[in-house]
């Protein structure tokens, strides 16, 4: 009787086969192939198995569709991805400035841009307050307007005057603006504070938007079915698939003949469902494309070498040599001066250059204590200049530079700033402002104590970007 629950057991053949001829005994018989599961066990596998692959399935469906999804919403975050506004100042002024008691009614105006450079995405400003600095020092702080609402690739011009109980500014503040003054430079920062929301679409347009994609008009597609070269004198045509007939196109062979016609069948195919093309006349150019590749990539890469050969170079500037005269002196004033030598470098071979006023001002920590501008010049190809010139510094700061020095700690920083145009085969740029800064260790003799003596000014780090918005009058 067999068992439901039970699988059938298989036996060899050789247990039953008699031994009909002598010899040494035969190996003993294998043992029966026994299946110790039951039907069910397989059964549940199976349905487990099924069960796994089905999730697989729906899992590998799943996080495709979100790849998907996730690659649509970053090409249309690319489209859409806001920009902020951009603030230009256009004016600002200080008047009476020269005047001795000028600062019993001590005023500052100014005139700013903002610009929404956005396409397609508007722009929410909470109430807009603007203050001006003065060494790091805030001497004056006001609202200059209210919340507003600006469109897409609109330009808003910002009014503000400080003034009275705006303006911060006594007797001794406005004796360092002339003395600033006399130097020929004062620096202001201006800054403008404000909380900014960006209005990417409504409902409707983005809906309008998504419509547009799907409803947007396709371009027509040109396939190219066959192509046949017929011979006049001879009648006979064949396709351009055959070794002979390829070197007729372009008109590149020597064996060209006049009396050969090409034919082309191109099939033109409208993707659009409800949309229909008026096409005008077709104009259809063929080329040899062996010859029209390569002289285009020989084109490419001529203009590519001469590019390279002729792009200007930003100039060099470097201090080769700093020092602090009378720092021993125990009779010295309660002034000095710096004396600096720069060297302005042009690298270029084919371009000169035109410099505007360069402004130099030299730091101690956050203090300036002295500023000096080179008056704007011509340089050219591959030319260096030195400048030899010292600056004066502030009476207040002269004592805490001094004992910086005497101490082996001292480090001024040096900010260089102007505007050049490149004159390159007698063609003039545009103006390109250039910034550059450098560290200058001070060593106990007054000089620069790194194994160079000399300083390169290099472009300046992102935390003195910060400050671009100074204002030199």
């Amino acid at each position: 009787m067999l068992n439901n629950d039970r699988l059938p057991i298989r036996y060899t053949q050789q247990e039953h086969q008699p031994q009909t001829q002598p010899g040494p005994p035969p190996p003993p018989p294998q043992q029966p192939l026994k299946r110790h599961h039951t039907a069910r066990y397989y059964a549940h596998r199976v349905r487990e198995s099924f069960t796994t692959r089905v999730t697989k399935i729906l899992c590998a469906v799943f996080l495709s569709l979100l790849l998907v999804v996730g690659i649509a919403f970053f090409i249309l975050w690319l489209s859409l991805r806001p920009h902020r506004p951009r603030f230009h100042i256009e004016e600002f002024t200080v008047p009476g400035l020269a005047q001795p008691e000028g600062f019993e009614n001590a005023q500052i105006t100014f005139n700013v841009t903002a610009r929404n450079s956005n396409q397609h995405i508007g722009i929410y400003y909470d109430s807009m307050v603007g203050s001006v600095y003065y060494r790091d020092q805030q001497i004056g702080s006001r609202p200059l307007l209210d919340p507003f609402y600006q469109e897409p690739k609109t330009t808003r011009v910002v009014y503000g005057t400080f003034g009275g109980a705006t303006l911060t500014v006594n007797s001794n503040r406005w004796k360092e603006f002339m003395n600033d003054r006399q130097q020929s430079t004062v620096v202001f920062r201006l800054e403008i504070t404000s909380v900014i929301r960006f209005k990417v679409m409504t409902f409707w347009g983005l809906m309008l938007f998504l419509l547009w994609l799907i409803l947007a008009p396709k371009h027509p597609i040109y396939k190219i079915v066959d192509v046949y070269m017929i011979s006049h004198s001879d009648g006979r045509n064949s396709t351009v698939g055959d070794r002979n007939d390829s070197t007729f196109i372009g008109g590149s062979s020597s064996n060209y003949d006049q009396n050969i016609s090409i034919i082309l069948n191109i099939q033109i195919s409208n993707p659009n469902k409800k949309i229909g093309i008026n096409h005008d006349d077709i104009k259809v150019t063929l080329f040899n494309t062996g010859n029209f590749v390569g002289d285009n990539s020989v084109a490419g890469l001529l203009a590519l070498c001469l590019w390279l050969a002729v792009r200007p170079r930003s100039p060099n500037y470097t201090i080769q040599n700093l020092s602090v005269p009378a720092i021993n002196d125990s009779n010295a004033s309660d002034s000095g001066i710096i004396q600096y030598e720069l060297n302005i470098d042009n690298p270029n071979q084919d371009s000169g250059i035109y410099y505007d006023d360069i402004s130099l001002i030299f730091y101690h920590g956050d203090d300036i204590v002295g500023n000096n501008t080179i008056s704007a010049f011509y340089q050219g190809r591959n030319r260096n200049r030195q400048v030899l010139d010292h600056v004066s510094v502030k009476n207040d700061l002269w004592t805490a530079l001094r004992n910086t020095i005497v101490n082996a700690t001292a480090e001024l920083r040096v900010d260089l700033s102007t505007r050049i145009k490149y004159k390159t085969w007698g063609i003039k740029s545009k103006h390109h402002g250039l910034r550059r800064e450098g560290k200058v260790p001070i060593g106990k003799d007054g000089k620069i104590s790194n194994k160079k003596k000399k300083v390169k000014l290099r472009r300046p780090s992102k935390k003195w970007k910060l400050k671009a918005s100074r204002k030199y009058i």
